[in-house]
């Protein structure tokens, strides 16, 4: 069966490649067509096109001609651009390498694609050079100046027209684009004028970038997706941002200082956009689309990347070298399937066949993708056996990969079946680097496979057959100074021989098999997770000198962790950080995984540069005592007292006016938090109730954006009306900031202007301290206070949480909306914590002559009709956690879920009532469920899920959750120690269901109905995947 593209098919232009990138640089003429990231230097649409037109006579003067030709070993700059467009004016071709490459690599791609030249980068010139003594390459040009290359600025000079050159656009090769192959060196893909204009105007009927873009060039030119996107941006008139090369923080920068719209990523940086605190210090609200390819997400991840950059349309693709984009997914995000990676472009078609039978497969079966359509490739340069088991004679490209397509056209991909290592996105050829550990004197045989990996998802692994004495460390060192830092063994291991065919084939799937069992069978024997969450306790009772022993031992094995290497394997500590082969995308888990678990911030630059590890624990030291995360040798006693300390409220916050009479109708609301969960359903609530306009805060660049990302929000949860779109005006400031990050005359004029205020916005972290989360929940709450008394007194309307009872004084006991929020001693978490002092303030300003209302929620579970739920939440954490574990806990402590409905509506209803003034409301679900109920349910849906006692799921815990992906992974300090029920008060709310006795308004018991609610609504959402009652792919 044939599975067509859902787009009509469209006339395909016949040009050549640079005719069309360049088809509107007369048009566009002093537009910015690059700019270099870091220097800031700019060369213009028509600076483009000319400095192309100089370097192409430059080349041809020399002698380069038709066919010929020419290597680029270079990063990302703007003047790659200029190099491959000359090159391909004349008909020549370009191999563009990794820049990591070693010279005997560099070398072995000179020699098979027979390049004339080669220019570089001075800093590669080195390697260049060495490489060019073993080829037949002419000359070497440098971008800058280099002692042993001759300046790419020679090739400027020219002024006389080029000379006219005949192109077959069908056979006239553009580009070699290596690609590793499963059995063998690298391999060029030949790839014509005619695929990469295919390609081009293929993805203008889903990615339809224009002149008003601005894109990011952070993919790698010399890779396939960086190539086409860098060429796609330029033929649509767009402004390409150039970064040599990876620097989260320098990234962040540049999208915020150029304003970008699109970016083209891979995972690991779409990992660190959603995961990384260091996010939230640049304003990334330009941002429109982010597209990720080489490897597929989770929903899960994709969920906390949008709700991170709100403004943001996150969505996927898919192609090969081979194929270049194959599939793909229009910006509009409800044509967006989780975990799709689109449709079939215009002029694609795809079959699906099964790997045993070759038959053709229907939806929903998997099977391997045959890809066919005028962006495929010629061929493999000088490989016509490699060309035809790749293409066949109907023109089928056999991509290897396993993927299956549902009803509407989507395609998912499920796994691989080439044995292709995908380490970090990178693909690599287990061949190559045997050839390469063959090459050792020590070895007699070795054969490489994939081995697991948490943060890389593959890594090499080697098995090796010693002839001579060795160390694995020596080997592995051997491996590492011939192959790209990303090729590097991570793993090896000695055995006496390597399982072989009786035709003397490597029986690799028998060493794979092994490997992923002794990985499964290694992970239940690691040290617990737990030691690491008692670290701080560890570090508050130790001398300076063990302080320091402690973090380097920390350190250590992290990088063993991140490296995929034994833990017995030496680490010098004194050895530069960026000497030990870590890749750019190591150094953002590396960072990833300190950050977290610590709560720190590791400048990135530390990491890539001369620093060794000595010098990074003294940072942390730094980090740690700065921030006050050192457990402090404190009593509760003093614990409480500090708290108490926190409680002080500017004085200068005072009514300047009395309270005029209880606003029934306001015409202007505050409402902060309205990107959040319950925040879109007090502004839906807010909007249907009232006749107001409602003002939201919100952090965006300009208030179109802002408003987009408000209506994204309530799209996302179902809950949007068109209707609502006038009457939602969005204020553009930070609650961390003073005057909330408006001016001062701004701000006097919101006071004018707002009638009553919901103060609603809070940041939810289960893991930063106190201090960190200080600025936004309590420092934030005075000012929306300061806003409340400044010319006209306005009521406002407090959501706090039951949490704010935590400390242990209130252990057992009954707590009714009338007492007093007096204790803190034993509070544990620093979101509570911070929630306390904040209440306390607006108690403070109720004492003022602020009349304010104060609204309990306990835990946030989804809307009782529709399921809508934020999965990001702890409650959902846990519980897709503990399926994917396969346990959970036995204790019988109940877990308080009240849904976001019942509470907008009521947080709104009493709030319209004149005698919710001065009081505190319990919004507590009084028909709970326990977490061994809650198990008993979800095994009832056909979950595989064993009661175990609570230390022993501690334990299981602990030594499962070791991913960043895994949902569990960010809440273990939450499931540290079981403190909850020890200091669970008895929440009475009493006297909120006699204030909501004149409404309709009820609370929904959290019981069976409500349950299946939920869970139709995580698996209607992919959130949960393919229900486990089915078993077909759904």
């Amino acid at each position: 069966m044939i599975f067509g593209s859902p787009y009509p098919d469209i006339p395909i232009p016949k040009q050549p490649l640079t005719e069309f990138v360049l088809q509107r640089a007369i048009e566009l003429a002093d537009k910015p067509a690059l700019i270099e990231g870091i220097t800031n230097s700019i060369i213009t649409y028509k600076q483009l096109a000319e400095s192309i037109r100089k370097v192409a006579f430059g080349l041809a003067a020399r002698g380069f001609s038709k066919g010929d030709v020419l290597g680029i070993y270079s990063p990302n700059i703007p003047e790659y651009a200029i190099a491959f467009h000359a090159v391909v004016t004349l008909g020549g071709i370009v191999t563009t390498v990794n820049p990591s490459y070693t010279a005997e690599e560099l070398a072995y791609q000179l020699n098979d694609a027979s390049a004339k030249y080669l220019i570089t980068i001075p800093d590669l010139v080195a390697q260049a050079l060495e490489a060019v003594d073993r080829s037949k390459v002419e000359e070497v040009f440098v971008f800058g100046e280099a002692s042993g290359a001759t300046s790419f600025s020679v090739l400027l000079e020219g002024e006389e027209e080029i000379p006219k050159v005949q192109i077959n656009l069908q056979e006239d090769l553009v580009a070699l684009l290596y690609s590793s192959g499963t059995t063998g060196m690298p391999k060029g893909v030949m790839h014509t004028h005619h695929t990469f204009v295919s390609n081009f105007h293929q993805f203008q009927s889903c990615e339809p970038v224009s002149e008003a873009d601005a894109v990011i060039g952070v993919l790698p030119f010399f890779h396939a997706y960086g190539m086409v996107m860098l060429n796609y941006s330029l033929a649509c008139g767009a402004t390409v941002v150039t970064m040599p090369r990876f620097d989260l923080e320098v990234f962040l920068s540049l999208i915020e200082k150029h304003k970008i719209t699109r970016i083209h990523i891979v995972p690991p940086i779409l990992l660190a956009l959603a995961k990384q605190p260091l996010v939230d210090k640049y304003d990334l609200s330009s941002l429109r689309v982010l597209t990720s390819g080489a490897a597929p997400l989770s929903h899960q991840l994709i969920e906390e990347c949008e709700q991170r950059l709100a403004n943001c349309v996150v969505k996927q693709a898919y192609g090969t070298t081979e194929t270049f984009v194959t599939t793909y997914t229009p910006d509009e995000r409800h044509k967006i399937k989780p975990g799709s990676v689109g449709q079939c472009l215009p002029h694609v078609e795809c079959q699906i066949i099964d790997v045993d039978t070759q038959q053709p497969l229907d939806v929903n079966q998997p099977g391997e993708l045959w890809v066919r359509g005028p962006q495929i490739m010629k061929g493999y340069l000088n490989n016509p056996e490699a060309t035809a088991n790749a293409i066949d004679r109907d023109s089928w490209y056999h991509t290897g990969d396993i993927v299956y397509i549902d009803e509407d056209g989507y395609f998912y991909i499920v796994d691989r079946i080439k044995e292709l290592i995908k380490c970090n996105g990178y693909s690599i050829a287990p061949a190559e680097l045997e050839a390469v550990l063959l090459s050792h004197p020590a070895v007699a045989d070795a054969c490489v496979v994939k081995s697991p990996h948490l943060s890389s998802g593959e890594v090499p692994k080697a098995f090796v057959v010693l002839k001579a004495a060795a160390t694995p460390e020596q080997i592995m060192e051997f491996v590492a100074g011939q192959v790209a830092p990303h090729k590097t063994i991570r793993r090896l291991e000695f055995v006496d021989k390597i399982p072989k065919s009786a035709s003397g084939k490597i029986l690799r799937r028998v060493l794979a098999q092994q490997e992923l069992t002794n990985i499964k069978e290694a992970s239940s024997d690691e040290q617990p997770l737990q030691q690491r969450l008692e670290f701080l306790q560890q570090l508050d009772d130790a001398s300076l000198g063990q302080r320091q022993e402690l973090l380097t031992a920390y350190i250590r094995e992290q990088f063993f962790k991140v490296l995929g290497i034994n833990t017995s394997q030496n680490l010098d500590i004194e050895k530069p950080l960026h000497e030990l082969r870590l890749d750019s995308l190591m150094n953002i888990d590396l960072k990833n995984r300190i950050d977290t678990e610590l709560g720190v911030d590791i400048p990135i630059n530390m990491l890539l540069g001369n620093s060794n590890i000595n010098q990074l624990v003294n940072l942390l030291l730094q980090q740690l005592t700065a921030k006050n995360t050192i457990l402090s040798k404190k009593s509760s006693a003093e614990l409480a007292t500090d708290l108490n300390s926190e409680v002080v409220l500017d004085s200068t916050i005072f009514p300047e006016y009395p309270s005029e009479s209880f606003v029934t109708e306001p015409a202007a609301i505050l409402l902060t938090g309205a990107t959040g969960f319950l925040g879109a359903f007090l502004l839906q609530e807010l909007l249907l109730k009232t006749q107001a306009d409602v003002y939201c805060l919100v952090r965006s660049i300009d208030a179109e954006s802002g408003k987009i990302r408000l209506q994204n929000n309530l799209e996302s949860y179902g809950i949007w009306h068109d209707d609502f779109a006038d009457r939602i005006i969005p204020v553009l400031g930070d609650l961390s900031q003073p005057l909330l990050g408006l001016s001062s005359q701004d701000f006097q004029k919101m006071s004018s202007i707002i009638d009553v205020i919901y103060h609603n916005a809070a940041w939810i972290n289960y893991v930063y301290p106190y201090s960190a989360l200080k600025p936004t929940n309590v420092l934030g709450t005075q000012e929306i206070l300061r806003l409340a008394s400044c010319i006209k007194t306005k009521s406002v309307h407090y959501i706090s949480t039951i949490a704010v009872f935590e400390s242990s004084t209130y252990a057992g006991k009954v707590v009714t909306e009338s007492d007093q929020l007096a204790h803190s001693e034993g509070m544990r978490l620093a979101y509570s914590q911070s929630k306390w002092v904040a209440e306390k303030l607006i108690m403070l300003a109720s004492d003022r002559g602020i009349p304010v209302a104060i609204y309990r929620p306990p835990f946030i579970s989804g809307h009782s009709q529709t399921g809508a739920w934020y999965k990001d939440d702890v409650i959902c954490r846990t519980i897709k956690g503990c399926i994917q574990m396969g346990s959970m806990t036995d204790i019988t402590d109940t877990l308080d879920l009240a849904p976001v409905d019942y509470l907008s509506q009521s947080i709104v209803y009493l709030s319209k009532q004149q005698d919710s003034l001065g009081k505190a409301f319990h919004l507590n679900n009084s028909k709970p469920i326990s977490w061994k109920e809650l198990t008993d349910f979800i095994c009832s849906r056909g979950y595989q899920i064993e009661h175990i006692a609570y230390k022993d799921w501690q334990i299981k815990l602990n030594n499962s959750v070791r991913s960043q992906e895994n949902p569990l992974y960010h809440l273990l300090p939450f499931y540290h120690k079981q403190y909850q029920q020890s200091t669970e008060p008895k929440i009475s709310c009493l006297a909120t269901q006699d204030a909501l006795a004149g409404s309709s308004i009820m609370c929904p018991p959290v019981n069976t109905q409500l349950l299946n609610t939920y869970f139709s609504y995580f698996l209607l959402s992919g959130w949960l995947g393919v229900s486990p009652r089915s078993n077909k792919l759904a």
